[in-house]
């Protein structure tokens, strides 16, 4: 279109792309751009969103094990280094608990302090889920680790103020009643003739609960460690 003003010929412009025959098709395109990119963002959103929480989990999980790993280790040096004395697993559950902080006590499911053949040697099935067996292991909760801990503060104390210690607070030491009845650690072969001393093994039972629950609402961890008890006689 040409228009006469002033003397001055002019034409009049469009912007480029917004002719009236194009403009319904810019928009379509323009909307479906849109709507790729926010599906695009969000798909991407999503991968990034579930790779950090990955990393977060797998944080706390390594962290667990770890500490799971240090506690039967710990829990099995002090078994070998305490031998056949009849406090043995009241030591053991002792250490355990010292490197336990950096764990939910409410996650430890149980420990077992067991008597393995060989190294690499897992607890039986029956130990494993719970139940001791007469001359093969002990099983302890939490519970067992607090007792031990009670037990130990009661006889240093009692020690210092020169009196009996709280027969209430001395659960273990292999009486009828006591945890550690069923392999009591004065059993426990700490001699060198035969076959040598005995093997003495640490498992333990832990539950992670997941965080996110991107992988389910728990995992267990489970880790043992087994050293030969320290011999005192040949």
């Amino acid at each position: 279109m040409v228009k006469q003003r002033c003397g001055w010929e002019t034409r009049s412009r469009r912007p480029f792309g917004h002719h009236p025959r194009n403009y319904a098709h810019d928009l379509r395109s323009r909307v479906g751009e849109l709507g790729t990119g926010i599906v695009e963002a969000t798909f991407c959103f999503i991968v990034f969103f579930t790779l950090v929480m990955g990393v977060f989990e797998g944080g706390l999980y390594m962290k667990d094990d770890l500490a799971v790993a240090n506690s039967v280790r710990a829990g099995a040096r002090a078994s070998s280094a305490v031998g056949n004395e009849l406090r043995a697993d009241v030591y053991t559950l002792v250490n355990i608990s010292r490197e336990v902080t950096a764990l939910n006590r409410s996650s430890i499911v149980r420990i077992v302090v067991y008597k393995p053949s060989k190294f690499g040697e897992a607890p039986s099935a029956s130990c494993m889920a719970g139940t001791p067996v007469s001359g093969v292991c002990n099983v302890y909760t939490t519970t067992s680790m607090k007792q031990a801990v009670d037990q130990v503060a009661e006889e240093a104390d009692a020690l210092a103020d020169g009196r009996a210690p709280d027969p209430a607070k001395l659960v273990f030491g292999c009486k009828t009643t006591s945890p550690d009845r069923f392999w009591c650690p004065t059993t426990r072969k700490v001699t060198r003739t035969g076959t040598g001393a005995e093997y003495v093994g640490v498992w333990m039972r832990v539950k992670h609960q997941w965080v996110t629950h991107l992988f389910g609402s728990s995992a267990t961890i489970d880790d043992q460690s087994i050293i030969r008890l320290e011999p005192r006689a040949e």
